[in-house]
């Protein structure tokens, strides 16, 4: 399987810019000559790009991820998003799991 390290090797550039390059990260610009390169390569190589749908999907999962960050701060306790979307202290455990990836302190 190509990676995008073994495609960063072969045109001596850093991986970060051979990630952002297909996967259309904002950021820094790149030389179109640079973008033609690293596609070129990359579908030389055979690497396996992700699909339009696949970066839409992520593009909708971010932006679901902020969303719901603005809805349900961190700062909130879980008795407070328990009360707040009138749900129950264990499932208010999940949700604040879920967007922030760690059980709060008073779990």
């Amino acid at each position: 399987m190509v990676t995008q390290v073994m495609i960063a090797e072969v045109l001596g550039l850093d991986v970060s810019s051979v990630n952002k390059i297909p996967n259309q990260t904002p950021g820094p610009v790149f030389n179109p000559k640079t973008i033609k390169k690293v596609f070129a390569t990359a579908r030389r190589m055979g690497f396996r790009f992700k699909t339009d749908s696949k970066l839409a999907l992520n593009k909708r999962v971010k932006l679901l991820e902020a969303t719901l960050k603005e809805l349900i701060p961190s700062v909130l306790s879980v008795e407070e998003i328990a009360s707040r979307w009138k749900v129950t202290p264990t499932r208010a455990e999940e949700i604040r799991t879920v967007i922030y990836g760690k059980k709060s302190a008073s779990a």
